[in-house]
């Protein structure tokens, strides 16, 4: 898995080449010939960045043996090809990059937006649930989590279900409450009064069938939120909150009967 560089021309302009500095001008692209755009180019200690179409231009180096090296993304590339200049020399230069090299800074930043993702949750749960406390029969024993999601066992009358609260990190806007039920009699029970449930709260929640069975088990209140700026947390711990005490206060008659 290497970088291709070649020299496509080198010029020395007559006379005046003695009194002048080099440039190195190029191009920079993928193995199909296509422009690669915010590739980072060191030649000595000068740097330049390709733009949009992968051109770059290294200028005002002096007469000397250089290293060319390249960084995409958190990936370096050092000492890919060496060059000789001369005073006045002019260098174009075409670089290639094979496809594994994209493939690898794209699964690299994956990897790294996974890791965020996971330490950003860890301390929104913690927080989190040191603000529930002793607001809600909910989320009282848990100990955190570096999940998307938070789950809190309670039972009513046999009847065992969890309210999970959930966030999306990677999407950076969606919360949700979501209510599982344990019994598939008493979820259909719940949607067959879905108009009257959803008239008392005042909003539409989302209803999930079942795939195998085609039965309710499930249903989801969402709201937009951003999760990663830490500012807004007061405001999450609010809304999740007020939803779990709505959705446990509105479903429990019904549960109970």
């Amino acid at each position: 898995m290497s970088v291709l560089v070649e020299i496509v021309k080198q010029t020395v302009p007559y006379i005046i080449g003695i009194f002048k500095k080099a440039t190195v001008i190029g191009n920079i692209l993928d193995s199909k010939g296509n422009p690669l755009s915010n590739i980072i180019i060191n030649i000595g200690n000068k740097q330049d960045t390709s733009a949009s179409d992968g051109s770059f231009v290294i200028d005002e180096l002096s007469k000397g043996a250089y290293s060319i090296s390249l960084k995409n993304n958190d990936i370096d590339f050092q000492n890919v090809k060496r060059i000789h200049v001369e005073n006045g020399e002019k260098i174009e230069i075409k670089i290639a990059f094979p496809d594994e090299i994209h493939d690898d800074a794209t699964e690299k930043k994956s990897i790294d937006a996974k890791a965020t993702a996971i330490k950003t949750a860890g301390e929104f749960w913690n927080q989190f649930l040191v603000t529930i406390r002793g607001q809600s029969n909910f989320f009282q024993n848990n100990i955190g989590s570096n999940s998307h999601y938070l789950k809190s066992n309670f039972g009513i009358n046999k009847v065992k279900y969890c309210i999970q609260a959930r966030m999306d990190l990677q999407n950076d806007k969606n919360f949700q409450c979501q209510l599982q039920i344990e019994s598939s009699k008493i979820a259909n029970k719940l949607y067959g009064c879905k108009d009257e449930i959803e008239g008392k709260v005042g909003e539409i929640w989302q209803w999930r069938f079942n795939k195998k069975d085609g039965e309710i088990d499930s249903l989801t209140i969402q709201a937009d939120h951003e999760p990663t700026d830490k500012s807004n947390w007061p405001k999450i711990n609010d809304w999740f909150i007020e939803h779990i005490k709505l959705m446990n206060d509105t479903l429990r008659p019904y549960m109970e009967n």
